[in-house]
């Protein structure tokens, strides 16, 4: 039978009052009984029952997380979208809730905010966060301490978030690109409603000015899929004057423009340059591979797990953001012979 407190309250000759308190830091009691009754804990092998101790705590022991800047056409009642990106936000973000005794619950599009109050939980993860939706209003209203991954570009709230630096890594592809002799870039994107497309969008444009260039830019209508990149990168190549070189936001848009070029017998990266801001398996298995950026998405998602974590646990905890380090992967569809 595993011990419980009067076993440890036993051996460490104090009360079952001083181990729970001393067990969960609250309470007065000397440093030097803390630690006895802690290291006694320890010999016996005793570990608490999660759910006393969450009556004791007051907490569920329980965040939230939902991907807000997403969703894939009608199909706003995914829990996850279809991309490599936030499967491993998603990973990183459960795996770190667990070792802080955690669990992570993913809250659909579909739920009601007001239902949010049903499920307890102690604090929530905004991915990819718009600020003016009724969920965060809600969370606010409730109390509930709010993590974002990538910045809010509208509403009133501002809360701890975790990034990249998209705008850096947009203008080192950029220069990428320029030093394989590309020097006609078009980005294709997703209307600027996260911050990480407004980033790489605002970066594009001022590299463009910087290099004596007009800004190509075209806006694809979500969702960001191969298809929808495939019909707008039909008109931009069939141009007149077709860009040398097609920078996306959304690695599946980059596979859709890889596809027609080889449709329209444009040679990659012979004649055209393709990179995406976001990378992901396929474009590490497409022939040729595809240039991108790696976001260290699993980090991402546990360094905001550890912000909650410290809003939930610390008496003034920082609100500064947290710059995550991004990397161009250099593959096939810049590489230019010669290079």
């Amino acid at each position: 039978m595993p011990p419980n407190i009067y076993d440890i309250a036993r051996a460490a000759n104090v009360s079952i009052a001083t181990v729970s308190h001393a067990l969960s830091g609250r309470g007065r009691v000397a440093e030097a009984t803390r630690e006895r009754v802690r290291q006694t804990a320890s010999e016996l092998g005793y570990a608490a029952n999660p759910h006393a101790r969450s009556l004791v705590s007051g907490r569920s022991r329980m965040v939230a997380m939902q991907i807000a800047g997403f969703t894939e056409g009608g199909a706003s009642k995914a829990l996850l979208p279809d991309a490599a990106y936030y499967m491993d936000v998603l990973n990183g973000a459960a795996s770190a809730a667990a070792e802080h005794d955690h669990a992570l619950v993913l809250i659909p599009h579909s739920l009601e905010p007001v239902k949010v109050r049903s499920l307890a939980v102690d604090g929530a993860i905004i991915v990819d966060p718009t600020g003016g939706d009724e969920l965060t209003a809600e969370l606010v209203a409730l109390g509930i301490p709010v993590v974002t991954t990538g910045r809010p570009t509208g509403g009133p709230f501002e809360f701890p978030w975790v990034d990249n630096n998209h705008a850096e890594t947009a203008r080192r592809m950029l220069d990428h690109l320029l030093a394989m002799g590309y020097t006609r870039p078009a980005l294709i994107s997703t209307p600027p409603t996260v911050s990480y497309v407004a980033d790489i969008y605002n970066a594009f444009v001022r590299w463009s000015f910087d290099h004596g260039l007009q800004p190509r830019t075209v806006e694809v209508p979500e969702p960001p899929t191969e298809k929808s990149g495939a019909r707008v990168a039909r008109r931009l190549l069939s141009a007149k004057d077709p860009p040398d070189a097609v920078y996306t936001s959304y690695d599946r848009l980059a596979v859709g423009v890889l596809a027609e070029a080889q449709r329209q017998g444009i040679e990659v990266p012979g004649e055209l340059g393709i990179a995406s801001a976001v990378d992901g398996d396929l474009l590490r298995w497409i022939n040729p591979t595809i240039t991108s950026v790696a976001l260290n998405a699993r980090r991402i998602g546990s360094e905001a797990v550890e912000r909650l974590i410290t809003l939930l646990t610390e008496d003034q905890p920082s609100q500064a953001g947290v710059v995550i380090p991004a990397r161009i992967v250099e593959r096939a569809s810049t590489r230019r012979v010669g290079k």
